[in-house]
């Protein structure tokens, strides 16, 4: 049987969980600015493998690669507050090495995680093999379909987490 850093693998759950939880509010219209200038307008249905599919009045649902975009926002270009890919000027796996080293770099956080790696909500959670390649690959989609770990966003240590870290 393969040994894992079951800390290091906790703390990839929860920050799955953690931007899983900031991108929930994808039912919200937003604004992709794209590196030809245009902007497409609707809601983010999922973002996988770096690939958006969004949901557009004009166009119905269509697929954006990341590459093509230079930003994403909750408001329109035309307002200068353009925020970035994927709403923070990062493409998903900047986001998640961004919030790991946070949580890693603080303590307190880490002794949250190692206590959550005892947690038989969390340990059912690593040893589903489809939810830890959804989060090897950074597959936002699969997670969000998934109801055993979409249960993890209200997880009380979760969200202290979440608390901690200011998200």
């Amino acid at each position: 049987m393969r040994k894992y850093n079951l800390p290091a693998i906790v703390a990839q759950v929860v920050v799955m969980a953690l931007l899983l939880s900031s991108l929930s509010a994808a039912a919200e219209l937003r604004y992709f600015q794209l590196n030809d200038g245009s902007v497409i307008t609707g809601e983010i249905v999922s973002y996988s493998n770096g690939v958006y599919t969004v949901k557009t009045a004009a166009l119905g649902t269509i697929t954006i690669k990341d590459s093509q975009v230079s930003s994403v926002s909750s408001r329109p270009a035309s307002s200068g507050k353009g925020s970035g890919k994927s709403n923070s000027g990062q493409d998903v796996s900047s986001q998640v090495k961004a919030l790991e080293q946070k949580a890693m770099s603080d303590d307190k956080i880490m002794a949250i995680i190692t206590a959550l790696a005892t947690d038989p909500e969390f340990q059912a959670v690593i040893q589903d093999p489809a939810i830890m390649n959804a989060i090897t690959n950074n597959d936002v989609n699969a997670l969000s379909n998934n109801p055993k770990f979409t249960a993890l966003l209200n997880h009380p240590k979760v969200r202290e987490i979440e608390k901690r870290l200011g998200n």
